[in-house]
């Protein structure tokens, strides 16, 4: 099942919902506002924009009769972390974006898919 979600919705949404209070974020400081719909200089090292693109594309496909968007969403989260650990020596997923929002990316891609 395809969905019409867009991968720049997503983003955009992201930086007003997650961007606005993370404290790596460059440029700027938490709090300051941001404009939503221009890229941050962070985002190409950013773990959570860096697996967006591929978590947006699973969401906008999950079939809602096999699972929910946001357990199917979870999962993929799940398994992204976990292979990220496996292929980084000493990687601690607390200190990941991913990690740390992923309640919101959940809901985020979750209200979007399900428009």
């Amino acid at each position: 099942m395809q969905r019409k979600v867009t991968l720049d919705q997503v983003k955009r949404e992201l930086r007003a919902r997650v961007c606005q209070h993370c404290p790596l974020r460059t440029p700027g400081k938490p709090g300051d506002r941001i404009d939503t719909s221009s890229p941050l200089d962070c985002e190409p090292a950013c773990e959570l924009f860096e697996h967006l693109p591929a978590l947006t594309e699973f969401a906008r496909q999950l079939d809602p009769m096999l699972r929910s968007v946001d357990e199917g969403v979870q999962r993929k989260i799940d398994d992204t972390i976990e292979s990220i650990a496996k292929a980084r020596r000493g990687y601690d997923p607390k200190s990941s974006p991913l990690d740390r929002n992923r309640n919101c990316v959940i809901a985020t891609l979750t209200e979007l898919v399900d428009r």
